[in-house]
């Protein structure tokens, strides 16, 4: 979409898509120009709100779907399913691997954001975050910085580092 976003889009799905492999970028998401083609819907009560910046997204994933293990006399049963992501992102106990891996990246460009009724700006926003899922352990990590004013001024400058971890998903570490 001219002025406002490119996108690129590469897949691989086999056994009706049971086995699959997907890479996605989006590069130069202007988000100012997102910001006024929203619907009213969207921006009702928030009119006055100015926005802007540049997104870049990554994404790869692949991985197989796990098998429904539900037993057909489950179907009433009154125990909840496992959350999806559960089931994609566990490991599996003989193997130590999870069905499914993902990357993703996410930058954040010049951004800003103002409210005027709020007084609140932030400016000269950047950021880097990666996220990563592989066999049981997530991690995210990245950096921001930026110029905050309202709520109490501040210069994230240096830059504010962050680094968590997800283990078994069920124990998380900051680094």
């Amino acid at each position: 979409i001219p002025d406002l976003v490119t996108a690129r889009l590469k897949s691989t799905l086999k056994k009706w898509g049971k086995t699959f492999a997907l890479e996605s970028q989006v590069e130069n998401l202007q988000l100012g120009s997102l910001w006024d083609i929203l619907p009213d819907r969207f921006q009702s009560n928030l009119d006055h709100i100015k926005t802007g910046g540049t997104l870049d997204l990554t994404l790869k994933t692949r991985g197989t779907l796990p098998a429904n293990t539900q037993e057909d006399g489950e179907q009433n049963s009154i125990t909840p399913p496992k959350p999806i992501w559960s089931s994609l992102l566990a490991t599996d106990s003989a193997s130590n691997k999870s069905p499914v891996e993902l990357e993703a990246e996410i930058k954040l460009k010049n951004g800003f954001l103002s409210d005027p009724d709020k007084k609140i700006t932030a400016e000269t926003l950047n950021s880097k975050t990666r996220i990563t899922f592989k066999n049981g352990h997530a991690e995210i990590k990245g950096n921001f910085a930026g110029k905050l004013d309202g709520l109490a001024a501040s210069q994230l400058n240096p830059v504010f580092n962050y680094h968590y971890t997800l283990d078994s998903l069920n124990i998380l570490k900051i680094k």
